[in-house]
């Protein structure tokens, strides 16, 4: 009896590893299906397998504990999977499977091992359905707030589970009745902590400076740490986290490298996350004309003014060699302002008549010696140069007279200014030919009137006897139908 009891023993071992050796991956929690975590990305691991839990392929209900929350009457998969390290959140989803499933996550590292479920309510995948969530508590170390979607409103999720870097997790998919079997497709997302940095890589032209940024640097946290390294046609390092290069000489590629560091979690200090990417410049061997604007042009500008040409921010002119340049014949003939001028440059007019007229502006950038390309032209800048009303006698400044019925007499009041820009001497200068007859202008900036005397007039007198005018004046008065001259030396200002 001793040794049929131990061959009975025996036999029943036996046949108990056979059983368990010929049942399918996932069927009970003795022989899960491990779930790797691979990185797919920066901060972001991914895992997905598929599994069917139709009975005729072996599946059972193995899952019915009476904890809260307890298995269904449907057949159960079993994964298993290890969180990674320094991980912030995680999602744990089965959209692709064809059956309505029920979803649970137990963390079975913990000496009481915690749960969390979802009751998807259907086999689609809509908003968040079919899938657990967790991010993490930060007012409680490793401590995550799962929420879980569901159609029914009254199946949704929202509780807290404890889940550590290195925890071994228990995942268990299984149909929400006993008929709903198929195939499950379990997909499972960890993410780190923090917002992943990105660069993405760009064509430049050779610009004298260009200043780099990460994609999202201002979704960056504060005390953030940067390492640029550059290398092929530039090389240098920077660690501002917004650094200036200087590509003025540079054509062809450069690499650039970056290692961010971001600060370690409140929850975690141990858990410091350190990103390195990479990406490329591409110089183009060409030069950029860019875009230019005017500040101080419009309506115009007077003589003896200024006004400032800028670069555009978002399209600088970049080269190795940069011309401003003019055109005051409507762009028959250029001349160079200014060699590599810096932006904003300041025009500064001459008080001079002749300078009134129309002028071109443009910037013309060459590319840099050790490039090839053609020069680039930047758009076209029109600048009006002019004079104030009254300077001279071409825009002499017409006057009305107004007639008084009281006094019998055509009247006019005028009240100007021979100070400022835009004012200069052109009475009695040797070129104002017609006009340096005897008497002939001072040699003060003078103003010019335009009259049309009434008929019938009898007779006519001017003066700057107003009181307004604060200075020694002299009047000259031109019959311009004849030519008559006549002028007044008024010698004081009273």
């Amino acid at each position: 009896m001793r040794y049929l009891s131990i061959l009975t023993a025996a036999v029943a071992f036996g046949l108990w590893s056979y059983l368990l050796a010929q049942q399918p991956p996932g069927n009970t929690p003795a022989n899960p299906i491990q779930l790797t975590l691979t990185q797919s990305g920066p901060g972001v691991w991914t895992a997905t397998a598929q599994a069917n839990n139709r009975s005729v392929n072996g599946y059972t209900n193995n899952y019915q504990g009476n904890v809260r929350p307890r298995g269904t009457p449907g057949n159960d998969v079993f994964f298993t999977l290890t969180l990674p390290t320094c991980f912030d959140s995680m999602r744990v989803r089965t959209c692709g499977s064809n059956f309505d499933t029920y979803l649970h996550i137990i963390n079975t590292s913990l000496p009481q091992p915690d749960t969390a479920v979802d009751d998807d309510n259907q086999a689609t995948c809509l908003i968040a359905n079919n899938n657990i969530s967790s991010i993490q508590i930060i007012s409680r170390p490793n401590t995550h707030l799962i929420s879980g979607g569901s159609a029914n409103p009254t199946s949704v999720l929202q509780d807290s589970i404890l889940l550590r870097g290195g925890d071994q997790l228990l995942i268990i998919v299984e149909g929400y009745r006993a008929t709903e079997q198929g195939e499950i497709e379990l997909e499972v997302f960890a993410y780190e902590h923090g917002p992943v940095p990105v660069f993405t890589s760009f064509t430049t032209c050779p610009f004298r400076n260009v200043r780099l940024r990460l994609d999202n640097a201002a979704a960056m946290p504060a005390g953030t740490t940067y390492n640029w390294t550059f290398s092929g046609a530039y090389s240098g390092t920077s660690t501002d986290p917004q650094p200036q290069v200087d590509l003025s000489g540079s054509c062809g590629i450069i690499n650039v490298q970056i290692v961010v560091t971001l600060p370690a979690p409140s929850w975690d200090p141990s858990c410091q996350i350190v990103y390195s990417l990479t990406g490329t410049i591409t110089v183009a061997p060409s030069a950029c004309g860019g875009l230019i604007t005017c500040s101080g042009c419009v309506p115009n500008v007077l003589i003896g003014g200024s006004f400032q040409i800028n670069q555009d921010p978002n399209n600088p002119p970049g080269g190795g060699t940069i011309d401003l340049i003019v055109s005051t014949d409507s762009g028959a003939t250029w001349s160079v302002v200014a060699s590599n001028p810096t932006f904003p440059y300041t025009v500064n007019v001459p008080l001079d008549v002749s300078e009134v007229g129309v002028r071109f502006y443009r910037v013309v950038a060459y590319p840099p010696s050790s490039c090839s390309g053609s020069p680039d032209s930047s758009n076209l800048i029109r600048v009006s140069i002019t004079d104030r009303p009254g300077n001279r006698l071409a825009n002499a400044i017409p006057v009305s007279l107004t007639y008084n019925s009281t006094t019998q007499r055509w009247e006019a009041i005028i009240r100007d200014s021979t100070s400022g820009i835009g004012i200069t001497n052109e009475y009695g200068l040797p070129t104002a030919t017609g006009l340096n007859t005897n008497p002939r202008g001072t040699g003060a900036p003078d103003l010019f009137f335009l009259i049309r005397l009434p008929a019938c007039m009898d007779s006519m007198r001017f003066n700057t006897c107003d009181g307004i005018t604060s200075y020694n004046t002299r009047i000259n008065l031109i019959n311009l139908t004849l030519p008559d001259t006549t002028a007044n030396d008024d010698q004081g200002s009273s």
